[in-house]
């Protein structure tokens, strides 16, 4: 039954009393629209009319035949489907996509980057564009082949990616739980849709990280605080700066969506977790993202919760905490609650690494430049450093996140990983 009772537009759930506010599902629509075709689509690799998507569940490619050649001696291909004749793609100036690489990976501000490619700034970003959609292909074609699994774990968190004259993101990581592998980075900026409620800032309700020696006590803090928001999901992080180019969305709308595209990702997997960050926001976001595979017992949600004292303090049994009695158990690294668990695993379950999300975070905030005048190369440029993230930056064992998933045996150079990239777009024509 919907309900004004708390002051917002909620859902009143006679049967324990609780009032979830209303997802606005057109703005999460919109969200989606934008935002999967960034981090899925097969640009480079299909019938530009026809191509599908990443993770499409078995369609695969939509197959073309070879239809003779250009002028130049480029070969074109005739869709099976649409009969739309197209030209493959082919990859251009290979060493100046590198230069542009390593001058990505050393932090070079963009007008040297421009200087050293000696080009025009359209010709930058064109070629940015045009190194972001190679790697990004190159990475989804190997994670669709790997994440073709019985049983798979998503481990996600959110953060705020601090940016100069009083800009900042609200960001969401998800990461593979048992390689700290980043599947998915998403922010909270539209670059071409736009929502007809804009996300204006506000006092922060982010949740504190209490440095309290007890971990009852530092739980008890963060759900102390999210009582003190207008409801649950009412998620600001303080007042900003608009961006060019784009239009700020609310955090939780950026949940929703998120979660949304991971279930893209889950969709193969009999079985799979949510390991989640104690937040209502991204707790909301990630049972609706699932409702049906949690009612048949295919999914199952968790929180996570991270302390420097790790969970000695909680008893072997759990202690509950919060309004809905949150049962909570220690483990080395804190603490986690079952949020839907039914029982079908045994648990604690294992974290390759507590903090995997936490370090996608602080890497790409490092490798960010801080003044973000223009929304414009801000996909392109993330892009590029999730898959040096994956591919080219050892962890604490010495092994990259993506040797870790099995998708490489040996840490990358960016020499390496470009060469393949274009190997393997080649192989795909």
């Amino acid at each position: 039954m919907e309900s004004n009772h708390l002051g917002y537009p909620a859902i009143h759930c006679k049967a324990c009393g609780s009032y979830p506010p209303l997802v606005d599902d057109e703005s999460v629509a919109k969200v989606i629209h934008e935002k999967i075709a960034r981090h899925f689509s097969r640009s480079l690799t299909g019938c530009p009319q026809c191509q599908t998507l990443y993770f499409d569940h078995g369609k695969g490619l939509v197959k073309s035949n070879r239809y003779g050649h250009t002028k130049a001696g480029q070969q074109r291909l005739k869709c099976q489907q649409c009969s739309q004749v197209y030209t493959v793609k082919a990859i251009k100036h290979a060493d100046k996509l590198l230069l542009l690489l390593e001058h990505i990976a050393k932090q070079t501000p963009t007008t040297q980057v421009i200087t050293a490619l000696d080009c025009a700034p359209k010709i930058y970003y064109q070629l940015l564009t045009r190194l972001s959609n190679l790697l990004r292909e190159f990475s989804r074609q190997k994670e669709q082949a790997a994440l073709q699994r019985d049983f798979l774990a998503l481990h996600t968190e959110s953060a705020v990616s601090q940016y100069a004259g009083n800009k900042a993101l609200w960001c969401i990581a998800t990461t593979e739980a048992q390689s700290g592998y980043c599947l998915l980075y998403s922010h909270n900026l539209l670059l071409q849709e736009t929502l007809a409620e804009a996300y204006l800032g506000g006092q922060s309700s982010v949740l504190p990280t209490p440095k309290l020696p007890s971990i009852l006590a530092a739980l008890t803090e963060r759900y102390q605080s999210t009582m003190r928001r207008q409801h649950f999901e009412s998620l600001h992080y303080g007042q900003l700066a608009n961006i060019r180019g784009a239009q700020y969305i609310k955090p939780s709308i950026l949940a929703y969506a998120h979660f949304q595209l991971l279930g893209l990702m889950t969709a193969s997997s009999p079985h799979f977790h949510h390991y989640i960050e104690h937040e209502s926001a991204i707790r909301g976001a990630a049972l609706m993202a699932c409702s049906e595979e949690i009612f048949a017992e295919q999914a199952e949600v968790y929180f996570v919760y991270r302390h420097f004292t790790g969970g000695q303090e909680l008893p072997v049994n759990g202690n509950n905490i919060g309004w809905w009695s949150d049962r909570w158990y220690g483990t080395h690294y804190g603490a986690y609650c079952p949020i839907t668990y039914r029982n079908k695993y045994k648990v604690p379950f294992s974290l390759f690494d507590a903090d995997g999300p936490k370090s996608v975070h602080q890497w790409l905030q490092q490798q960010q430049c801080l003044n973000l005048k223009s929304a414009k190369p801000l996909d392109p440029l993330i892009e590029i450093q999730r898959c040096l993230y994956n591919f080219c930056q050892p962890q604490k064992n010495q092994q990259t996140p993506a040797m870790r998933l099995g998708l490489s045996q040996q840490k990358m150079s960016l020499t390496d990983l470009l060469t393949a990239a274009i190997k393997r777009l080649e192989h795909t024509h």
